[in-house]
């Protein structure tokens, strides 16, 4: 193949590799939470815009003023003198973000309220409840929550203070999965419920509402007139709030009308178009770590020793929680900024931080999907191409230029212009594959090259001088795989005590013989023995996606076991055998040699292992033999088994559901069958707390079957729960101490 066919070959490759990554390997989500936090570091602290200011409840300031460090019981007088201290301040807006819930008493919410009318330029915070709801409009069931409906409502603070602001709005924030990128500037499910910083950024444009309005009525004169005529009727009473709906509404559904209306880009005009007729999600640009936003102590608008009331002229003073101590923060988000000591951004500095982008045109902007992939596939074209067309040592220099000028530029437009250029599978992904790749081909052409100049030689030379000249030293490395895999833990029940009573040369050939018996079974059935210590073996299935075959052959290699170690003594089953307790599960791990230096084993890592060996102790707590996790059991068809609930496990997080193998379904009998329904009813029962009937079904089936012990466990957990009932969002789950 020519030179540049294959160059032509493997950029195309590369550069399809780079779109995959985004489609189907959640490349995206990969940008965002590692490219973006890059970019954000790289830059680091820039100075905020001075429009925001914000007023901070502290420690600081509850210990100056001797309160508790629970602003929810201040005295609402003191939030009435901040405000007329901001109004003095010539404060433009003021946004309070405290959600003022409860009644305090007719005279401070008065004071409160007197104050926020004085003001005359206050919006104030709203919470946001979310109702789920069946598709007829009433509360869906527990056993059927797949048709429903999400809607959400503003609650607003107590009555009196709630008719006094210009505007009530919430601040509802983007987390993806945990951590805060994006704002949104309206609530769609509320309705178009404008955000904080959306209100703050009408209020503070009020010079600029009569030349959108015109600019509205050169176009629409229908849609201009139902919009009030002056600032002043748009600070009436409840009209804030609708208009900026209703403007919202306007853009949205006449798209054509933003691109239509030109304002200077550094204009609050421009600020309101862009608010508007922009997407509704944006993500936030960061000016640095908490408190870089300009904040001050609320004790010091209060103190009559201050050196006075700060000139706000011209600013939106945002009030709320923020600290600058970990441990007494009160409404912290996680985001790229967090601190290494656990210091959170506040959210009231994020609220300052999206009205500045909005003012600003500051927001973080990607780019359109389009040029997005058209990017990507251009990167990967033109690197791999290159890497290909040129020899190894200078498509390694090349390949690197090129990468870092990538990164320079990615750099610098971010910090510049504020625009977000995907980076992280770009030089992370296709850059290391394209070399890698390139390298390879080269490195193959290149031994096939010498393999026939050896054969050439060997027609002059002796072989073994040949041989001598195309030796080349090797180095060995540990190489592992992700691969979907059922992991077996087994552990024999008498070992310790048999270990202590016998002499060291029995107990070998014992072991031996153990191992023999319990090996047969898990290669008759295609697993591999990965790990054997002591009394406790690890068996592996292993492929590269879940398979039903492979959970099949994991279940019928454990029924043997257990029916072969666990059953009479007979001839088939010798009298050294011991009684086999194996734990089941299934999930992703990572399957290779692990080692070092000179010493590597092939073996399994992963949760996976730790959480097989965590069942099989269980068996101990409930007198069983076989447990497997649902994950295995997931299409398994053929074998008869009981649902024993949902455990957390010992030092585990997260719950796991547990079944107990208990043989063939051709081999269970009609009275173990009646048992184990009796004991799923006697399950269902305590998942719904009907504890009376729960431990009438438990109590029932221990006395029948004395060697139930796991009837014997949730009946002392009734009766625990009887007396001391778990709380409402139970969800049925048991948590397993370390005994």
């Amino acid at each position: 193949m020519h030179r540049a066919l294959k160059a032509i070959s493997l950029g195309s490759v590369t550069a399809l590799l780079g779109t995959m990554m985004y489609f189907l390997f959640a490349g995206f989500e990969l940008e965002e939470n590692l490219g973006l936090d890059v970019l954000f570091g790289l830059r680091g602290k820039i100075v905020a815009p001075a429009e925001s200011v914000i007023v901070a409840i502290d420690k600081v300031s509850s210990d100056h003023f001797g309160l508790p460090n629970h602003p929810a019981k201040w005295p609402r007088q003191l939030h009435a003198q901040l405000i007329d201290k901001l109004r003095a301040g010539g404060a433009k807006a003021i946004v309070i973000d405290i959600f003022f819930k409860e009644d305090r008493g007719a005279e401070q919410d008065r004071a409160l309220a007197a104050a926020i009318r004085r003001a005359g330029n206050v919006i104030l915070f709203a919470h946001l409840q979310r109702d789920i709801l069946s598709e007829q409009g009433t509360l869906p069931s527990h056993e059927d929550m797949s048709q429903t409906i999400n809607i959400e409502r503003l609650v607003p603070p107590t009555r009196v203070i709630a008719e006094a602001p210009l505007a009530l709005a919430p601040f509802a924030l983007l987390k993806y999965p945990h951590k805060v990128t994006k704002f949104w500037t309206f609530r769609v499910p509320a309705g178009e419920v404008p955000n904080l910083p959306a209100l703050a950024l009408q209020l503070y444009t009020l010079q600029d509402y009569p030349a959108l309005r015109q600019a509205i009525a050169e176009r629409l004169p229908e849609s201009a007139q139902a919009l009030p005529a002056t600032p002043e009727d748009l600070l009436a009473d409840g009209e804030l709030r609708r208009v900026v709906s209703a403007l919202r509404y306007l853009f949205n559904t006449r798209p054509e009308l933003g691109p239509a209306l030109i304002s200077p880009s550094d204009s609050g005009l421009q600020a309101l178009l862009n608010m508007y007729s922009g997407p509704n999600q944006h993500y936030l640009n960061f000016y640095g770590p908490p408190r870089t936003v300009t904040t001050i102590p609320y004790y010091k608008f209060i103190d009559p020793d201050s050196a006075g009331v700060p000139d706000l002229t011209n600013k939106v003073v945002f009030v709320g929680f923020s600290e600058f101590l970990q441990p007494e923060q009160k409404d912290n988000f996680y985001t790229v900024f967090s601190q290494s000591n656990g210091l959170d951004l506040s959210g009231v500095e994020i609220a300052a931080t999206a009205f500045s982008n909005l003012l600003h045109h500051q927001g973080i902007r990607p780019l359109t999907p389009l040029n997005f992939i058209a990017l990507i596939l251009l990167y990967g074209f033109v690197i791999a191409s290159l890497s290909r067309a040129l020899p190894t040592v200078p498509a390694v220099v090349s390949a690197l230029a090129m990468a870092g000028a990538y990164a320079a530029i990615c750099y610098v437009v971010f910090r510049d212009h504020y625009l977000w250029l995907p980076w992280v599978v770009p030089l992370l992904i296709q850059t290391p594959f394209a070399l890698f790749v390139a390298i390879l081909w080269q490195y193959l052409e290149t031994r096939r090259e010498r393999e026939q100049i050896r054969e050439a030689f060997g027609f002059y030379l002796p072989k073994s001088v040949v041989n001598k000249i195309a030796r080349n030293a090797g180095h060995i490395e540990a190489k592992q795989q992700q691969m979907y895999g059922i992991c077996l833990t087994s552990d024999a029940e008498q070992y310790t005590r048999m270990a202590e009573q016998i002499p060291p040369e029995q107990l070998s050939v014992l072991i031996n013989n153990y191992y023999k018996l319990l090996f047969e079974p898990v290669r008759r059935h295609n697993g591999i023995i990965s790990d054997v210590v002591g009394d406790e073996m690890l068996a592996i299935w292993s492929a590269p996606q879940s398979d039903v075959v492979l959970r099949s052959e994991a279940c019928a290699a454990a029924l043997e076991i257990v029916s072969l170690m666990n059953g009479p003594v007979t001839a088939d089953r010798p009298a050294h055998v011991l009684p086999t307790r194996i734990g089941l599960h299934a999930g992703e791990i990572m399957l290779g040699n692990v080692g070092a230096m000179d010493h590597f084993e092939y073996r399994a890592v992963g949760d996976i292992v730790n959480t097989s060996n965590r069942i099989e102790h269980l068996n101990k707590r409930l007198g069983t033999y076989l447990i497997a996790s649902a994950p295995v059991i997931q299409g398994v068809k053929g074998i008869a088994m009981r649902e024993l609930g949902h455990f957390r496990l010992a030092g585990k997080t997260r719950a796991i559901h547990l079944f107990e193998l208990l043989c063939r379904e051709e081999d269970l009998d009609a009275a173990s069958k009646q048992h184990c329904d009796r004991f799923a009813q006697a399950l269902l029962a305590w998942k719904n707390r009907q504890w009376d009937e729960a431990m009438e079904l438990f109590g029932d089936m221990s006395r029948q079957i004395t060697t139930d012990k796991a009837a014997q466990f949730y009946l002392q957990y009734c009766k625990k729960y009887k007396h001391n009932p778990p709380p409402a969002e139970w969800d049925g789950v048991i948590t397993l101490d370390k005994k």
